[in-house]
């Protein structure tokens, strides 16, 4: 059979999260560092080369997969329930589909 298992479709979905997340997290710091600037009045970042510049050489690589733990703690089983549940509807509306 062609069809994925739930167990799969849970090692899929999770892994899908962790990967995106690793991929995207690095924006998402930068993005957030710029946005939550306005509340304060200093401006700490003249742009977003800059705002990468200045994180990189004053807290280092690691700042930018800080919060990472956390967002993985809820993007991976959201992620994994999705992909599982999208295996199992699929697969029941295919049944439903072919009885008709």
């Amino acid at each position: 059979s062609n069809e994925l298992s739930v167990k799969q479709n849970l090692l899929i979905g999770v892994s899908s999260a962790l990967i995106g997340a690793i991929i995207t997290h690095p924006a998402d710091v930068v993005k957030t560092r710029l946005m939550t600037q306005a509340a304060s009045k200093a401006l700490p970042y003249t742009s977003t080369m800059d705002c990468i510049q200045t994180i990189w050489k004053t807290e280092g690589v690691a700042a930018f997969y800080s919060g990472f733990v956390q967002r993985s703690a809820y993007m991976g089983p959201l992620w994994s329930i999705q992909f599982a549940l999208n295996g199992v509807l699929c697969k029941s509306f295919e049944e439903r589909k072919n009885k008709k």
